[in-house]
């Protein structure tokens, strides 16, 4: 429990960059984002270039900012004006709030803290082995010798956090899948008072929850067959709802606990597009003679976030890029001065400072992507069979959208006939139709001088857009050559994952806008009837993942209690204790190979590795944030865009040195496998074992229950022509016929 308040405490305490950063002039929600994604972004850069470690180079820059953002902070605080009073309360309820909800998931993850299973040991991995790696880039944990070729900031966001607040990994871990979610109420709580300034507190709040907690309509999907029937499947089969893809949306991210790029980065996603709103505002309302210098506060932040989500899930981009068009273009369209001479020239710097930081991290990277794909004409949207399926994940944004507009066509009964249309194609299944009709009606909310409403539709326009957009394209990937079937999976995997983000806000935001307005009795009843509805079905899922996961005692008093009265997460947190009841030979020789590298760079271990993902295999490597010849082969072939046969290229990483080489070398998976079973199936060959140790300039070799599982002829004999090889036992214990063993090389 106290580890986990002072890391809650310390991440709040970012707000003071953030207020440097953004000079104080953007709600403090933002501001504390916005400092962590600056002093990420800053540490990451320099360290390219600077040979002190990361981590100091970050607790440099964030007490320097903090030192210029802690006057603004006493100013807001003893001589506030009315909005920065205003801002302050909001940010006080929103930080006690969040650290409710904080210790409430803490709590319920100490029924299941395993860092195991899905792609968990994956993203511990890499933040641990981020915290031993002071220089960037980094070199891959999973393939020796090479350069890390993955959105890896917001693991390394994880690592700093990890680093300033001193709390073990495995803690750290889990208390960072907690803190995500409050970061994602507190991105979508901004984007909210972005949209709807005068909303009150409580539904703002509301929506952020329902944003961050919300699930889609799979749950009545069956609710003609009865109560049971609704609740008769597995939290994780509402997130495969269309066959072969992925449909993951934040709250059973929450759940699940895998760190993955597109969890890490979409509160900064969320809060990009609140600073792209307020910059469209800032540009509309500029007086004539004013130019963008007015506003360049805005152009920082801004820049900082546009380049962290391109770092930590580069499919952000995208909707970013679309909104960022479509505003301008309105921008224009009211105010074309604004593309003058001075205030292109204005913008250079910060142009400037993208392209340095997005040449930085191409530098060393290889782009896994192959092109467009079509799907065509037997399109699923082209299917009244499959509405279904797309009812299922966004049903939830047309039902919230339908009274609203209903609402502002009410005061037009020649515009009504639109309803009629959308509601028929709703009924006949029609999708494709369904969500055009939808679009085009949300546009023409955009002749209003009611700015909420116009926001709001153009996030909403903007969501359904991406949804049928890839509908019919898709990126092509790694999945396209090795996995056809799933060739589109992971394009609508992000793309529907950053839309539930703009369909929350544009949507049930704006339904919840719309309720706090005068209307007519029955529309009334419409959109309060509606906005129940929704609220208490998405907001049900959570309990119903939940309990599938962490067991029924997830929300039983005993649980919370467990947590608050251990003061240390190491006996309710530790994502490591399975070890431990899993086997203890393997919890024996991680314990030694941690306290020999806890304080070094990252060495290689030799273990057993197939071509099965998702796995143990690799475990001692990951778990100690060291390094592997080979860790599983079907990730490392989606980062560096493999072929059919798993063979790739990879920028070349000098162990010596410890430094990049602009160079590629072709990686074989499978002349890989072969190196490592050398060790475990021909170790009579000592030369060519002394050759790859050499290579890899490995540490340590492991004889362990994956190793017997991987090569079940392993024998003593093995055991003792090793040892020739690696004399310095370091761990040894005999199990019947089984020897398991820890082998020090150099």
């Amino acid at each position: 429990m106290l580890e986990s308040i002072v890391l809650y405490l310390i991440v709040t305490s970012f707000v003071l960059p953030g207020i440097a950063i953004t000079r104080g002039k953007i709600h403090l929600a933002a501001a504390k984002l916005i400092g962590i994604a600056g002093i990420v972004v800053a540490s990451w850069f320099f360290s390219h270039f600077i040979s002190i470690p990361w981590w100091q180079i970050a607790y440099i820059i964030f007490v320097l900012l903090s030192l210029l953002g802690l006057p603004k902070l006493i100013k807001m605080i003893t001589k506030p004006i009315k909005t920065e009073k205003k801002t302050l309360a909001e940010f006080v309820a929103l930080e006690i709030i969040g650290l409710i909800i904080y210790t409430i998931l803490n709590a319920i993850r100490t029924k299941r803290p395993d860092i195991m299973g899905t792609e968990r040991p994956m993203d511990f991995s890499f933040m641990y082995n981020l915290m031993k790696q002071p220089n960037m880039p980094p070199e891959n944990p999973w393939l020796t010798g090479t350069v890390l070729n993955y959105y890896y900031l917001g693991q390394f966001t994880m690592a700093l956090l990890t680093k300033f607040s001193h709390v073990i990994p495995e803690v750290s871990y889990n208390l960072m899948i907690s803190l995500w979610a409050v970061f994602i109420v507190n991105a979508g709580f901004y984007l909210s008072s972005v949209v709807f300034p005068k909303l009150n507190l409580a539904k703002r709040i509301l929506i952020a929850l329902l944003l961050t907690f919300g699930g889609n309509f799979y749950l009545i999907r069956n609710f003609w067959k009865g109560i049971k029937a609704m609740f008769d499947f597995y939290y994780p089969a509402a997130t495969r709802v269309i066959p072969q893809t992925i449909n993951e949306f934040p709250s059973y991210s929450v759940v699940l606990g895998d760190m993955h790029g597109h969890y890490l980065s979409f509160p900064f996603f969320l809060t990009a597009v609140g600073l792209l709103l307020l910059l469209y505002q800032n540009l509309v309302n500029l007086k004539r003679k004013s130019t963008i210098t007015a506003i360049s506060w805005l152009l920082l932040p801004l820049t900082i976030l546009t380049f962290y989500v391109f770092a930590s899930n580069s499919w952000d981009i995208i909707p970013l890029g679309e909104l960022l068009f479509i505003l301008m273009l309105l921008t224009i369209k009211n105010k074309s001065e604004i593309l003058s001479r001075k205030n292109i020239i204005a913008t250079i710097p910060y142009l400037v400072l993208l392209g340095a930081l997005v040449g930085v991290f191409k530098y060393y990277f290889i782009t896994p992507l192959n092109g467009i794909g079509i799907v065509g004409i037997n399109s699923p949207i082209t299917k009244a069979e499959d509405a279904k399926y797309y009812l299922i994940l966004f049903g939830q944004f047309i039902l919230a959208a339908i009274p609203t507009l209903t609402a502002q066509k009410y005061k037009r009964p020649k515009q009504l006939y639109v309803i009629g249309l959308i509601i028929l194609a709703l009924l006949l299944g029609q999708y494709w139709i369904l969500i055009l009709l939808l679009i085009v009606a949300l546009l023409t909310l955009l002749n209003l001088k009611d700015n909420a409403l116009k926001l709001s539709a153009i996030l909403a326009s903007l969501g359904f857009f991406n949804i049928l957009l890839v509908s019919v394209v898709y990126l092509k990937d790694v999945f396209s050559t090795v996995n056809p079937p799933y060739a589109r999976a992971n394009t609508l995997f992000k793309i529907y994952y950053e839309a539930w983000g703009l369909l929350v806000i544009g949507t049930i935001g704006m339904l919840a806008y719309e309720l706090s307005k005068k209307h007519p009795k029955i529309i009334k009843i419409f959109l309060t009837s509606t906005f129940i509805f929704i609220n208490v079905v998405m907001g049900t899922y959570f309990i119903k993942a939940t309990l599938d996961k962490f067991g029924e005692d997830a929300f039983e008093p005993k649980t919370y209690i467990h947590f608050i009265t251990n003061p240390w997460g190491e006996k309710t947190l530790n994502g490591l204790t399975f070890l431990k009841r899993n086997s203890k030979h393997d919890y024996e020789i991680l314990k030694r190979v941690r306290a020999l590298t806890e304080n070094t760079y990252p060495v290689t271990v030799v273990e057993a590795m197939t071509y099965q993902s998702y796995s143990y295999y690799g475990r001692i490597g990951f778990y100690s944030g060291n390094r592997l010849i080979l860790g599983w082969p079907f990730h490392n072939v989606q980062w560096y865009n493999s072929n059919k046969d798993y063979v790739y290229y990879a920028y070349k990483y000098d162990l010596t040195s410890r430094k990049p080489i602009r160079e590629r070398t072709k990686i074989v998976t499978s002349e890989r496998l072969k190196e490592l079973e050398a060790f475990y199936k021909k170790p009579e060959n000592i030369d060519k074992l002394r050759d790859i140790i050499n290579k890899y300039q490995v540490k340590f070799i492991v004889i362990g229950t994956q190793e017997y599982k991987a090569y079940p002829n392993l024998s003593r004999k093995t055991y003792d022509s090793l040892k020739k090889i690696c004399p310095r036992v370091l761990y040894e214990k005999q199990e019947q016929d089984k020897i398991y063993a820890l082998l020090a090389c150099i």
